[in-house]
Order: C-alpha cells, then structure tokens, then sequence
C-alpha cells in the first residue's frame, strides 16, 4: 500500500517500488487538468492513466518511464494529442479511447517507431488527414470506430504496410475514396454503420484481392451505381443480409434478392447557367451513374481543357469537377444532411467554361454546347442561353440564367416538363426507331444542352 495522502504532486507515488512492472493511476491531474509528475519506473511495462480529466501533458512527462511497452490514457479530458510522446521509442501499444479528440497535431505520434496498437475509439475526430499517423511503420492495428470521420484525405495509410485491421465502424463515411483504398494493405477494413451508398468500379478495383471489408447497416441505393458491388465478391462479409435503403420502393430488401432489371437508373438531369456577363457557361449535371461531359465549340468541335477560339483565336478554358455522393438535389436545388437516403441522384458534375474578352468579342454566331452521355437510352436535349445585343457589345453588366428550350428526340419529347432552369432527360418505353429500351441497353444516352446561342432557334 502507496498512501499518497497530503504529499505535493512531485512527491507523489515516489513510495512506490523502482520494480514495479504494472501501474494504474486514476485522477492524476492537476487543477489545470494537466497530468501530474510521474515517479521514475525504469522497470514499469504497462501504465494506466486513467480515468480521471487529464486534458493536457507537460514536455518530457514519460521521460522517467522509458520502458514502457504499453500506455492507456482512455477516459480523459484530451482534446488535442500533441507531441507528448518523446522518448517512449520502445512503446508497442497506445489506448487514447473515450476522450474528446478531435485534432492529431502533425508529428505528435511520429517517435512512436515500434507502436503496433493504436486505439482511438469514441472521440470526435472529423477527418484522417496523411500527417496523423507518419512514422508509424509498424503499425498492425489501428482502432478508430465511433468518431465524426467523413473524410480520408490523401493517402494516410500509405506507409502503414504491416497494417492488419483498420476498424472504421461507426462514422460518417459516405463514399470510398480510391486514393486512400490504393495505398491500404490492411487485410481487414471495418465500415459498418457508416453512410456508404455505394461502391464504385474505381473503388471495386482499388481495394486489393486480400483485402476483406465488413460493411453492414450502410444506406445503400439499390439502382444502377450499384452496378460494381458484385465484383467484390466474396470480399465482402454477410453479403446475403445487406439491404437496400433507396429507393423506397426497395427499402428492406436485400440486395442479394433484387434483379438488376428492378433496380432503377433515371436519366440524368442538366441545369445550365451564365455568369461574368456571359463569358462564363456553366453546366450542372446531376446522375445516377457518372456520365461523360464534354463541351462543344460554335463550328461542332469538342473543347479541350485550353484551345483557342476560330477565327480570333481567344483563349476557352474548361474545368470539370465531381461532387459525389452530391449533398444537393437538383428539384430542391438545396443541400442536405448527407444521411439523407431519399435524394433523387447520387452525384453531381459541373463543367466551366471560361471565354477571354477576346474570345467573347469574337463569338458572333453559333452556340456552344454541353454535351453528355450516359447509359440509359437514347434522348437528345437541347437547353438554348441567348447572346443578346446588348452583351455583345458588352453593355451588359449583370449575372444571368436563361430558361432553355427542351427538345428531344420523339415528338411526344416536346412537351417534356420543364421546372425552374432544369431540365430532366425522362425515359420512356419507346424510341423513334421503334426500339425499347430493353432491347438496346448497351446504347448510351446523350444529353445535348446547347449554351448560348447568339441567334435563338427553335
């Protein structure tokens, strides 16, 4: 027996034996929260700090511990780790569970060459950023379920080659990045209770052959982008019990039990907008499954990311980008909380472009179009923004959006439903070849969205 009672905080647990090889102290903070002086324990293995409301820890605390193989601080106060761990080289196991985590300092873990156990459970980390766990090479087991994580920057997984478990479950995951999949050599992902609606090609083929993934109670979407599930195999655990959560009509149902033919792929949806006075085109595609976007000049040839316009030679840039899962709805036109399984499309594009004032002096007739294509059919729609007289001599001074024209390629098309700036490419039974879309699902749709006709015609 160690009584402690009445002694200062440097003097503290200095009765304890200089052979003691396990040690637990709980509330061994000061009033500051700060952890107190530790007594020097050459032959201590495993120290237990906790519980108590340690937030913080002095530079160079473990130093009279060096030999310590395994150091558990759950249950604290820890906001933020930082570069504590100096001098604990030969430590194998960390446990920082149940604390209020929610910044890794860069560099705060990196001493820690031989860690093979880090435990990061129940705190409030948003991200994993690549800096978090540099240096950590021989790291097996990396516990990081019950957090607020919805994104893995860059590839923070990158060096951890002898990593076995990574355990996920629990967070805010709403998509598998192929960037970080590439660079993981875990032989178990953890991503149950996460918001996964899907699993990409990309991500199908990123994860390697070994790898085995566990990934129940997720809201999938049970329609075309669940296209590359499948190809997973028998990499993935209980496949038989996991459901569909969207579309309603499916919800409950497992995935395992559902065609492929009941599972729906609504055709894409273009919004069209100009700004800068109309030197910029803006093209917002929202799908089910990732189309192929591409802008066209006013003489039908396809634009590049830089090209020049004929015959004044002004300069065109283009810029694409991808949101997905979008957190938008193109019939609310408003974000929304990324659990929300009832949104209409699972990904969003949008497509720039960019015209020089030469180039916009120079374009006096035609139309620029915004063309995409996807795997739902065959439907043609036009989406005509009007060059006016007045931008073209640039009297115009006002950011602007047109209503388009819809057209398709059925008369019946024409008539198409046109809401607020938005048109939805609708799939229909019967084609103007008289084919239907069963009979030719291997042909791609296309989207024509003309921007910016200088003469409007119809």
């Amino acid at each position: 027996m160690c009584n402690t009672t009445g002694q200062p905080d440097e003097n503290q647990l200095r009765c304890l034996p200089g052979t003691l090889k396990k040690l637990q102290v709980s509330g061994h903070s000061d009033r500051n929260d700060k952890l107190k002086t530790l007594p020097r324990l050459g032959e201590l293995r495993i120290l237990i700090l906790g519980p108590g409301r340690i937030h913080t820890v002095g530079s160079g605390a473990f130093e009279s511990v060096l030999n310590v193989l395994a150091l558990s601080m759950g249950k604290n106060a820890i906001k933020a780790v930082e570069s504590w761990f100096g001098g604990l080289a030969k430590l194998e196991q960390l446990a920082l569970y149940w604390n209020e985590i929610d910044e890794i300092k860069e560099n705060a873990l990196q001493p820690l060459v031989r860690l093979e156990y880090l435990d990061l459970r129940h705190n409030r980390l948003r991200a994993v950023e690549e800096r978090h766990f540099a240096g950590l090479t021989n790291l097996k087991y990396l516990h990081l379920s019950y957090n607020n994580i919805s994104h893995i920057a860059g590839r923070p997984f990158n060096r951890l080659s002898p990593l076995y478990t990574l355990n996920l479950d629990h967070n805010k995951l709403s998509s598998l990045s192929t960037e970080w999949l590439h660079s993981l050599s875990a032989k178990s992902v953890r991503l149950n209770n996460n918001l996964i609606s899907t699993i990409t090609a990309e991500s199908a083929a990123a994860l390697r052959s070994s790898t085995f993934v566990y990934i129940k109670e997720n809201p999938f979407r049970c329609t075309c982008a669940m296209g590359s599930f499948g190809s997973l195999g028998s990499r993935v655990s209980d496949t038989q019990e996991l459901q569909c959560s969207y579309p309603r009509s499916l919800s409950g149902r497992k995935i395992a039990d559902v065609p492929r033919g009941e599972m729906p792929c609504p055709s894409p949806t273009a919004k069209i907008s100009r700004q800068d006075h109309g030197a910029t085109l803006v093209c917002e595609v929202f799908w089910e499954k990732q189309p192929e976007i591409r802008w066209f000049d006013p003489g039908g040839r396809a634009v590049g990311e830089r090209e020049l316009l004929d015959p004044c030679g002004g300069a065109i840039t283009t810029h694409l980008e991808h949101e997905f899962p979008t957190t938008q709805s193109p019939e609310r036109g408003s974000a929304h909380s990324r659990d929300d399984p009832g949104l209409p499309y699972i990904g969003k594009s949008t497509t720039t472009l960019r015209m020089s004032q030469r180039a916009y002096r120079c374009w006096k007739e035609g139309s620029f179009r915004c063309v995409v294509q996807s795997a739902a059919g065959n439907v043609f729609v036009d989406l005509p923004l009007t060059k006016t007289s007045q931008e073209d001599k640039q009297d115009q001074r006002q950011e602007h959006t047109i209503m388009p024209a819809a057209f398709t390629t059925t008369p019946a098309r024409r008539n198409a439903r046109m809401t607020d700036r938005i048109v939805k490419a609708t799939d229909k039974n019967t084609r103007q070849d008289a084919t239907t879309p069963a009979a030719d699902k291997a042909q791609r749709q296309t989207v024509m969205v003309a921007v910016s006709s200088s003469n409007p015609t119809r």
